[in-house]
């Protein structure tokens, strides 16, 4: 039987005493027939790197594979055979392939117009790369092909599992929350209906749930329920839906989202609150620190292509601690800056405003230039669930939120510590005009041996083009869906 190698497992390949034939399955990248001798390489998506393959033309086989090889465009699809040798004194590879034999499994039907995914038209420019990203979204051949794609892909999986081996090191309980909800944690309104009924049909007692339903737009609210029974922590990681109308490269209308609630019984609560916000950072820093190990050479090829940020860069953000405001001292340097002569597209700046992405970036890119969180938000401007601090100024009554801001993306994660006094949390609901009795069991977790609890939603598409440095959302997602589109 024929050993199988991945083009990664080609580069770290170790040549045995006895080497026998091997078989690299593929994409041609390259290849130059000069009658004699064939040069070129494949690529498997694996690694950035490829595998450069050499073949025998004085061998004249005229196999109907090997002629079908021979005439191969970059872009098909082969299986190649042959044996590793020492590549030459120059060569870039310790090893190439000799190949004796190929498969062509499906070869591109118009060569000339074909635009593979493995940059032949040579990407000179940033702006050259962004528009081949936007061209390539629905071209789904193309896409998945494209070098620049597949090390996002790469890097996106990295990040996955690095989030995942943090929560096993913390002991942090995985938690599965529904889909389907009539629940609106986040108080928008922004929310997709899922119906069995007909199109005119509203009666939704007629419905499969004899409700309402809804697809969920974030897992909060249940994962709550877990975390007070038990008290390490929970978090979920899955799809949530947004019906936003926003076409921003920040949103999607379906994206994943990483949830966390955690049991905090410190007497101070603002030791609590500052717990909280080093528990998102260490997350932060974990992701980094694996994806520095991990994920370097793809992380140097796109710093290479889109001039993003270099290894140097993260070591310095994993080294640095973020910085912390208030969102009362936020306010005072966007004022600053206008009296300075700056300016924004919303130049009314005043407490109780919701900060825009503009406001948002200005703060982490150019006051402080690091991840920065924001805490004490008006609590006019936030969810029913948040608690409210206790000394605040005359008319300015603000709440335990915090949202953390990173450079190129904005807001990352939004978080806050949960209200734990049932009547407070009664009396917020009746202010923002929610129905108290749909809310019940929520309220009674208060109750029974309820511990104080803090959570926070990390937005992990927004995660993946924060390290990645790919800025719009959609082109670091593989199936994109958003607003009209």
């Amino acid at each position: 039987m024929l050993n199988q190698l991945t083009v990664l497992e080609f580069m770290e390949y170790i040549m045995p005493a006895n080497p026998t034939d091997i078989t690299i399955s593929g994409h041609i990248v390259r290849l130059d027939d000069r009658k004699k001798i064939v040069f070129g390489e494949i690529s498997d998506g694996t690694t950035i790197e490829t595998v450069k393959f050499i073949y025998n033309g004085k061998l004249k086989d005229s196999s109907p594979d090997i002629v079908a090889f021979r005439q191969a465009s970059p872009g098909a699809s082969v299986s190649l055979t042959g044996h590793i040798v020492e590549a030459p004194l120059k060569a870039t590879q310790k090893y190439e392939l000799n190949v004796h034999s190929a498969v062509v499994h499906s070869s591109i039907r118009d060569p000339a117009s074909y635009l593979y995914g493995l940059k032949a038209h040579k990407v000179k420019t940033l702006e050259e790369e962004q528009k081949h990203m936007v061209a390539i979204r629905t071209d789904l051949i193309k896409r998945f092909r494209d070098k620049t794609f597949q090390a996002t892909l790469r890097l996106r999986s990295i990040i996955y599992s690095s989030i995942i081996d943090f929560m096993v090191q913390r002991g942090i309980v995985n938690i599965t929350a529904p889909i389907l909800t009539d629940y609106d944690c986040e108080g928008a309104g922004e929310m997709f209906t899922a119906t069995t009924l007909t199109p005119g049909h509203k009666d939704y007692t007629d419905d499969f749930f004899k409700r309402q339903m809804h697809l969920s737009v974030s897992g909060q609210l249940y994962i709550e329920a877990a975390a007070r029974e038990l008290c390490k922590g929970v978090y979920t990681y899955g799809r949530v839906f947004r019906a936003e109308h926003s076409d921003t490269s920040r949103h999607l209308a379906e994206f994943d989202m990483l949830e966390v609630e955690t049991v905090y019984t410190e007497i101070n609560t603002e030791d609590r609150f500052n717990k909280l916000m080093q528990l998102q950072e260490d997350i932060i820093k974990h992701v980094i620190s694996v994806v520095i190990l991990h994920g370097k050479d793809d992380m140097n090829y796109l710093s290479k292509v889109l001039g993003t940020s270099p290894i140097s860069v993260w070591n310095k953000i994993h080294e640095t601690p973020f910085s912390k405001i208030t969102y009362t001292e936020a306010i005072d340097h966007l004022n600053k800056h206008i009296k300075q002569g700056g300016t924004f597209k919303d130049m009314n700046i005043h407490f109780g405003m919701d900060l825009g992405s503009e406001h948002e970036r200005f703060i982490c890119e150019n006051v402080y230039n690091r991840p920065t969180f924001i805490t004490h938000y008006p609590q006019t401007l936030k969810s029913f669930y948040m608690k409210g601090d206790v000394n605040c100024e005359p008319g300015k009554k603000t709440c335990q939120a915090v949202d953390l801001l990173v450079p190129g993306v904005g807001e990352l994660c939004g978080g806050s510590m949960r209200e734990d006094c049932s009547k407070k949390l009664i009396d917020v609901i009746n202010t923002k005009g929610i129905n108290k009795d749909e809310l019940s069991w929520y309220i009674d977790l208060r109750q029974d041996g309820g511990f104080p609890t803090g959570g926070f939603g990390l937005g992990f598409d927004r995660l993946v083009s924060y390290i990645t440095g790919i800025l719009n959302v959609r082109d670091v997602v593989p199936f994109p869906r958003c607003y009209t589109k």
